[in-house]
């Protein structure tokens, strides 16, 4: 399987739900702590209502920060507009930190 046809996933490494993975594929996932998210983070305060926004664009997985109140952080760096989510690479949203794996 080529790289741009291995899907995306984002695993919850730290934070309520350790262990816990979503597919981003097709449709964009919204990450936050109330609906209309698609991933609901609803245990942690630090996570804003509508935090962060995940996507693939052209075999590669996207962040972009929201407007979030507490910010969106990849490898401990500020999120700002859209950036690439390289593979193996850790997001911190609130308490939780999220790692993008691939099989």
């Amino acid at each position: 399987m080529t790289s741009e046809k291995r899907p995306h996933y984002v695993v919850v490494i730290e934070g309520p739900d350790p262990g816990e993975r979503v597919e981003v594929a097709a449709k964009p996932v919204v990450i936050g702590r109330k609906t209309p998210a698609d991933w609901l983070l609803v245990e942690d305060p630090l996570v804003s209502r509508i935090h962060c926004r995940l996507w693939v664009k052209d075999g590669e997985l996207m962040v972009a920060d929201l407007d979030s109140t507490n910010g969106t952080y990849l490898n401990g760096r500020l999120v700002m507009g859209s950036m690439v989510w390289p593979e193996g690479s850790r997001l911190e949203i609130g308490s939780h930190v999220l790692e993008h794996q691939r099989d």
